[in-house]
């Protein structure tokens, strides 16, 4: 049993003691009891409240990294010059990559004509490579399903996702995805990232060419189970509905 587990244990049993002692005080008329009882409810609930679940500190961890990340791809992006919206990558389309399963983020010097875009003439295309901010995350799922999305299609990617995103890790208390044409788009309801993407907005290059934590690391996704480049095209959050649309064009 992990720490955190026994401590949640251990509050929930004290919660339980002041309830027996509340009950207690009124068959007793105890006035102590009462008190005791109470104050062994209310820590319980605010202790229990307070206690970070696995899911709270991995949060923590990511949004901690992410910041750095963020930093540095920020100083490139701005070194480079460049404004183009970045493209994930297949790793098969970069040389050096095709024996790694993971995605680069590549950002053009110039403006390509997606409809141009292959495998070859890529070669030829001056631009940045860079390692996905959301690289980590998307690790991080594919250890939840159990298998490389790599080896997974659309059809199952669009099954598994909503579930994965909230029974399986509770990143988020409703997912939906759907594709219609090139455009796959993936909706949450209170995501725990949220607050760490809006903390991207303080990077703009970074936020609008590469994406934030979450909206990168479903990028990532997207490029190893369509196997083509993957771009994000727009990311929308509504504070008051507490959600995020993000959408991707798959430049197949």
């Amino acid at each position: 049993m992990s720490q955190n587990k026994s401590i949640r244990t251990s509050v929930i049993f004290v919660i339980v003691l002041g309830i027996a002692a509340l009950i207690s005080s009124i068959f007793y008329a105890s006035s102590l009891l009462a008190i005791v009882g109470f104050c062994l409810v209310f820590w319980g609930a605010l202790l229990l409240y307070i206690v970070p679940t696995k899911s709270n500190y991995l949060a923590i961890f990511l949004h901690a990294s992410s910041e750095v990340a963020n930093a540095n791809i920020e100083k490139m992006l701005s070194a480079y010059g460049s404004h183009q919206h970045g493209i994930y990558l297949p790793a098969k389309w970069v040389p050096s990559m095709k024996n790694v399963d993971a995605i680069p983020v590549f950002v053009p010097k110039k403006l390509i004509e997606q409809n141009k875009l292959n495998e070859k003439d890529l070669l030829s295309i001056p631009g940045l490579y860079l390692t996905p901010p959301g690289a980590g995350l998307c690790r991080i799922l594919e250890t939840q399903v159990g298998n490389s999305f790599s080896n997974i299609n659309v059809q199952q990617f669009l099954e598994i996702i909503p579930s994965l995103l909230t029974k399986i890790t509770g990143f988020a208390e409703v997912a939906k995805a759907q594709i219609s044409e090139n455009t796959l788009t993936i909706e949450l309801t209170k995501n725990m990232f949220d607050a760490t993407c809006q903390a991207t907005d303080e990077e703009p290059q970074t936020h609008k060419q590469v994406g934030c934590l979450l909206s990168s690391s479903l990028a990532c996704a997207i490029a190893k189970v369509t196997n083509t480049p993957v771009m994000i095209t727009s990311e929308v959050r509504n504070l008051q509905a507490k959600t995020t649309k993000i959408e991707y064009r798959v430049l197949a």
